[in-house]
């Protein structure tokens, strides 16, 4: 009699066991159906995500972008500049003071052996020449000094910053805050920002001076002669300004201009600081003229260094 209970018991359990199974299983059966219909409609869908991402990237891109380069504002700033009470001077001062911003992050056998003599040397003599140190050694500025020079000073900012964790991207834009201090600190008419380990030709800054005189430039820039450690040389110069024909070593700027900063967000664009600064002045309508010879000899870093 007890095992027929039991039994009996035992078999209830088990089949209120077995039918929660097997509601579960058509539950689970409706759920796949369910997925099976919605995976369906992803796929007819995903054409038009693809289109939308398309026109996200076409429209909303070049908008944050133009956002981000400040176009209508440096478009302001510069009509601001042209109509002000200074703009004139530069063209009319019959010597004007010249500023040349060196950033640097220590390299001083170039700097003191190389650049620095080329700069000093110019037969336009109204220089001030602004030596900035990326967080370089004290040394550094001790050898600066000690050229006796009035017309060099030096800065050095306190700290390096790391602009983006991939180093070649870094790169691009590593001089970026001690340029922008150089030119901060620049009091000249006209500005030159120049490299730590180029050479500048002696006529370089008078003949682009005629130049901007002459045709009413705001930046004229000359061609220059690339030097690589096999002793092969590449001539790069041509107009329009743009990557490969154009370096600001080479390049003499209207001090009103100053507004123009490089920018550390270039290296999240993939766009080297320079050619980001080139690119926002083309777009605001800043005069440009090309003197028609070499007046640089450019050292890549690239290559000259491990």
């Amino acid at each position: 009699m007890i095992r027929r209970l039991l039994g009996r018991a035992l078999d209830w359990r088990f089949r209120a066991v077995t039918a929660r199974l097997d509601t579960l299983t058509e539950s689970t059966e409706r759920l796949h159906a369910r997925m099976d219909v919605l995976d369906g409609r992803l796929s007819e869908l995903a054409p038009t995500l693809e289109e939308v991402r398309a026109a996200l990237e076409q429209r909303v891109q070049p908008m944050l972008h133009a956002i981000v380069a400040e176009e209508s504002a440096n478009r302001r700033r510069l009509h601001e500049l042209r109509a002000g009470p200074g703009y004139e001077e530069a063209y009319s001062h019959p010597d004007p003071l010249v500023s040349i911003t060196v950033a640097t992050v220590g390299r001083e056998g170039m700097l003191l052996g190389r650049a620095l003599p080329s700069l000093l040397s110019q037969t336009h003599t109204n220089l001030e020449v602004l030596v900035v140190g990326d967080a370089a050694p004290r040394s550094l500025g001790e050898a600066v000094a000690a050229l006796g020079d009035p017309r060099v000073q030096f800065a050095n900012l306190s700290h390096r910053i790391a602009a983006h964790p991939d180093p070649r991207r870094h790169w691009l834009v590593g001089s970026t805050m001690a340029r922008n201090e150089a030119t901060r600190r620049a009091r000249g008419l006209w500005l030159l920002h120049f490299d730590d380990d180029d050479h500048l030709r002696p006529d370089a800054i008078a003949s682009l001076l005629e130049v901007v005189r002459e045709q009413r430039a705001e930046v004229a820039y000359g061609g220059f002669e690339e030097r690589h450690p096999d002793g092969r040389q590449m001539t790069g110069i041509g107009f329009p300004p743009r990557l490969g024909t154009f370096s600001w070593a080479g390049a003499l700027v209207h001090g009103g201009l100053r507004f123009f900063e490089r920018e550390l967000v270039a290296a999240h664009l993939e766009v080297p600081g320079d050619m980001y600064m080139l690119e926002r002045m083309l777009r605001a309508g800043v005069r440009f003229a090309m003197l028609d010879e070499v007046v640089l000899d450019y050292f890549p870093s690239a290559l000259w260094e491990p």
